[in-house]
C-alpha cells in the first residue's frame, strides 16, 4: 500500500496506528505490534528517497467510547470486570469522534505533522476511577472486580505464540500490558491535541458513555 500510495503520487499516508505508544521500547517490542512497527520503519526509509510523499502516526492510546461499549477498557456487563494490576495504572484515552478531529488537524496542519508521530489524548483514566463511575450510576448494585495478572497473561500468550497461535486469545493481552502495564507508555506525557483541535474530555463526559453502556 505505501509503494502504491508512492506511485499515485499521494502526500500525506496515515498508517493503521491509532493506539499505544510504540516509540516506548517496552510496548514497540510485544509480539501483536509487530506489523505496526515494520509499517513505520519502511515509512521512515521511504519518505528519504520520495520527497513528495510523507507520513504521520497518530497514537491515542486506547479508544475511549469504543473501549466501554465492548468492555474492553471495563467490562461492566456481569457487574465482574477485570482489574489488572493496581487498577490504578494511568493510560490515556480518547473517543473515535476526537481521533477522526486528529486525522482532520493533520491534514490541516500538513507541514507541522509531517513525518512524525503525533500523540492526543481526551483524558487520562484509571481502571478504579472508571469503576467508581460505574459503582456511582448503579446504586444497589454488588460490583465484584475480579483481579488480572498481566504478568501471567502475557507469559501465557508468549507460550501460545511458540505454538504457533496467532489469535485473540494470544494477542489481546499484549494490548492489555501496553495498556495497563507499568512502564509500557499507556499514558501519553505529551500531547498535541492544540495543534490537531483535539478538545479534552471531562469525567462527567466519561459518566454518559457509562450510562448508555450500563443502563442501555
Amino acid at each position: 500500500m505505501i509503494d502504491a500510495a508512492i506511485a499515485a503520487k499521494v502526500q500525506r499516508f496515515i498508517p493503521s496506528e491509532f493506539g499505544s505508544d510504540l516509540q516506548n521500547p517496552k510496548a514497540r517490542a510485544l509480539p501483536v505490534f509487530a506489523g505496526k512497527v515494520e509499517v513505520q520503519k519502511y515509512l521512515v526509509e521511504k519518505v528519504k528517497s520520495s520527497p513528495d510523499f510523507s507520513y504521520t502516526i497518530i497514537r491515542n492510546g486506547f479508544f475511549l467510547d469504543w473501549g466501554l461499549q465492548v468492555g474492553f477498557i471495563l467490562n461492566t456487563k456481569d457487574f465482574k470486570p477485570t482489574i489488572y494490576g493496581s487498577g490504578d495504572q494511568e493510560f490515556s484515552s480518547t473517543s473515535l469522534p476526537a481521533v477522526g478531529q486528529a486525522v482532520v488537524g493533520v491534514l490541516s496542519k500538513a507541514a507541522e505533522t509531517a513525518n512524525k508521530v503525533v500523540y492526543v489524548e481526551e483524558i487520562a483514566l484509571t481502571q478504579n476511577k472508571i469503576l467508581a463511575m460505574a459503582k456511582k450510576l448503579t446504586p444497589g448494585k454488588t460490583w465484584e472486580p475480579v483481579q488480572g495478572d498481566l504478568d501471567a497473561m502475557k507469559a501465557a500468550s508468549d507460550a501460545r505464540l511458540q505454538k504457533g497461535l496467532f489469535d485473540d486469545e494470544t494477542f489481546i493481552p499484549y494490548i492489555f500490558m501496553a495498556g495497563f502495564g507499568e512502564g509500557y507508555g499507556g499514558k501519553v506525557q505529551k500531547v498535541d491535541n492544540e495543534l490537531l483541535g483535539v478538545k479534552r474530555a471531562t469525567e462527567a463526559d466519561v459518566e454518559e458513555i457509562l450510562k448508555t453502556v450500563i443502563q442501555g
